[in-house]
């Protein structure tokens, strides 16, 4: 069984973080922070705990994260979502399409089909017929 490559995680200000594309570091990364710790003392002896949040985020593509008892395991989860969420179909920005065929639409030069018999003068208006 083949193990992918682990993340090569950084330690920061107050979390670990990874950058897997290396650009767009604030849009693109995985990190993994120490989400709360304590004592249980409902049990003796007392135990000591550690939950740790980890989150891949890839803006306007994918967000996910989770909780994990151990900063390794964490940093597990958080590589086999960023593996499985890049393989995901990117979605379509729907709205930003329609934006580009309208400001394309806006430059372009009118077809010679809707000017029959009119000139159009030098700010691209139609002269009348």
């Amino acid at each position: 069984m083949d193990v992918p490559a682990r993340l090569k995680w950084r330690k920061e200000k107050d979390r670990y973080a990874a950058y897997p594309t290396a650009t767009d570091r604030e849009e693109r990364y995985a990190e993994i922070r120490l989400y709360n710790s304590g004592w249980n003392t409902d049990s003796m002896p007392h135990k000591r705990f550690e939950n740790w949040l980890w989150r891949v985020n890839w803006e306007g593509w994918f967000v996910e994260h989770g909780y994990w008892d151990s900063k390794q395991g964490a940093a597990d989860k958080a590589t086999e979502a960023w593996r499985r969420c890049v393989q995901t179909d990117i979605p379509r920005d729907v709205d930003m399409e329609v934006a580009m065929i309208f400001a394309r639409a806006l430059v372009m030069p009118m077809p010679n089909s809707l000017c029959r018999g009119r000139q159009i003068s030098s700010e691209g208006e139609l002269a009348p017929a």
